[in-house]
This record gives C-alpha cells, structure tokens and sequence, in this order.
C-alpha cells in the first residue's frame, strides 16, 4: 500500500466523526426543512426536537460503520497484507 493510500486511510479515520455529523445535518436540512417545505406543511418546533438528535445521532452512525466497513476492506486487499518493499 503507497503512503498516500495510507494517508488518506488514516485521514478517513479520524474524519469519521467529522463526516456523520455532516450527513446528519445534510438530512435535518432535506428532511426537516425542505420536504415538510415542498410538502406545503409546517415546520414544527416538536419535528425540530425530536429530528436534530436523531439525525445526528444517525449520522454518527453510519460515519463509524462506513469507517469501519472500509477499514476492513483495506485489510482484507493483497497490498495491505504484504510487506512494502518485497
């Protein structure tokens, strides 16, 4: 595996918190704001209460499983198993 590969690997694993709760706020504008908008309903101070934690809370989620997901792919690639430099 190249340095920059490694790079980028180590740089996705301390993104992760980073990159949920990004996602977690791409889905409170989308299904918070802009559908109930699109949809001609109120946005409600209960859908804000109830779907901020929610959608941070999932995107912190899927942040950590998509770390670890892509972590295990790397391992499992015939580059990461062999000694860099043979």
């Amino acid at each position: 595996m190249t340095q920059n590969s490694n790079q980028n690997q180590n740089a996705f694993q301390k993104n992760w918190v980073l990159q949920g709760v990004i996602w977690g706020i791409l889905m409170i504008l989308f299904m918070e704001v802009l559908y109930p908008l699109s949809q001609k309903e109120p946005i409600t101070l209960k859908s804000l209460t109830i779907g901020i934690p929610l959608w941070l809370i999932g995107g912190l989620v899927i942040g950590y499983v998509s770390k670890t997901v892509f972590n295990k792919m790397g391992k499992d690639t015939p580059a990461h198993n062999q000694k860099i430099g043979q």
